[in-house]
């Protein structure tokens, strides 16, 4: 031991408890700071314990109690725990996996996501089948599915959709002898597993729960990337939102509902406000209301108002329709009954209905404006 150490080191022993602790070079007492290293062997209560006083600083494994020089305290639980009053950090330039699932063997590979590649594949084989659904009802498809920045392309893998390239992360295989050679199998994407060991084919980080998995925050959870974000179920997802949800897009917003089965009571979509209004615009194109069944339009307590710039089309198939555009044109292929106690035909009159303005162009002043008051939409 260092001299200037040695004066500071005491070895404390007893039949299963051995313990080295350095104190703190300039100061004494029991405030002193101390580095502590333990290895206690009592029956069926292994541990090893690594403590720094330095920002409550430790690393516990095995059957972790409290210890105080030589005393063995109160029990804390069992496994591994790394804690420091301080900051934290876990890095690896290859890649890191975190798991849940046990590995019954130290001989089994350290890198082994088995697990984890079998839940990305079946979220990927999900994914396939509603995009392929979503082509069938002719809505938008699944980028994570399909490719982001080009087909079957992603900035993972360009051969491969964003979902399968990260099936292929997890799934890699690489050398198990030589380092180089790992990084080449690596770099090619290898999964074969002759002579190879498991272990992630990019930077990536995979973590796998055989449960659950939480993420909680007293304050905010920010999920930000520069490709695709999918979140796939295998039974139910839940938004449960106490203030207000935003959804804001580019481009296009894609909403199938029933592309496996009917939902529960043969609901489809449900849009309901139980105060205020629903409103939706199409602000710079065309809005379709379409059903292979009835389309029902029902005020209970007010009335219904249809209006258009220039003009409305009543028509069915048979070849009825009554257009109003300045005139009202009646056109009927059979007869025409009418029933009332009384008829009045008057004169010429107009009124004019107040149509919505729409935005012409982008108007940010507006935009804030509008986010501000917290309308839908904003008008120049």
């Amino acid at each position: 031991m260092h001299d200037a150490l040695g004066r500071a080191v005491r070895y404390l022993a007893t039949v299963a408890l051995r313990c080295g602790l350095t104190t703190e070079f300039g100061a004494h007492g029991r405030f002193a700071g101390h580095n502590q290293l333990v290895f206690d062997d009592t029956d069926n209560q292994q541990r090893a314990a690594l403590h720094s006083t330095q920002y409550a600083s430790q690393l516990n494994l095995g059957h972790l109690i409290h210890q105080a020089d030589n005393y063995r305290g109160s029990f804390r639980g069992t496994g591994a725990e790394l804690r420091t009053d301080a900051w934290g950090a876990l890095r690896a330039a290859r890649g890191i996996t975190l798991s849940t699932w046990a590995q019954h063997t130290d001989a089994e590979p350290a890198g082994d996501m088995a697990p984890a590649a079998a839940l990305l594949g079946q979220a990927d084989a999900l994914a396939q089948t509603l995009s392929k659904a979503a082509t069938t009802h002719q809505t938008v498809q699944l980028a994570a599915a399909i490719g982001s920045i080009g087909p079957n392309q992603s900035t993972l893998d360009p051969n491969a959709a964003p979902l399968k390239a990260l099936h292929t992360v997890a799934r890699g295989m690489v050398d198990a002898t030589d380092f180089d050679a790992a990084l080449a199998d690596a770099s090619q994407k290898n999964t074969a597993t002759a002579g190879k060991v498991p272990h992630l084919l990019e930077p990536a980080i995979i973590q796998a729960a055989k449960a659950g998995l939480g993420f909680v925050a007293g304050g905010h959870i920010q999920l930000s990337n520069g490709e695709t974000i999918s979140l796939i179920s295998g039974e139910d997802t839940n938004l449960a939102v106490a203030g207000k949800t935003r959804l804001h897009t580019g481009q296009a917003i894609g909403l199938l509902a029933g592309a496996i089965r009917p939902g529960a009571n043969n609901t489809g979509i449900s849009l309901i406000a139980a105060k205020d209004d629903i409103e939706m615009q199409a602000q710079s194109d065309e809005m379709a209301f379409q059903a292979k069944d009835d389309l029902n339009l029902v005020s209970i307590m007010e009335h219904i108002d249809f209006a258009a710039g220039k003009r409305i089309v009543l028509a069915t198939e048979g070849g009825a329709s009554i257009t109003i555009d300045g005139g009202i044109t009646v056109e009927c292929p059979g007869t025409i009954t009418v029933h009332a106690s009384k008829k009045s035909f008057a004169g010429p009159t107009r009124g004019d209905y107040g149509l919505p303005a729409f935005p012409k162009t982008v108007c940010v002043e507006c935009l804030l404006s509008a986010r501000a008051s917290g309308a839908p939409y904003a008008v120049r």
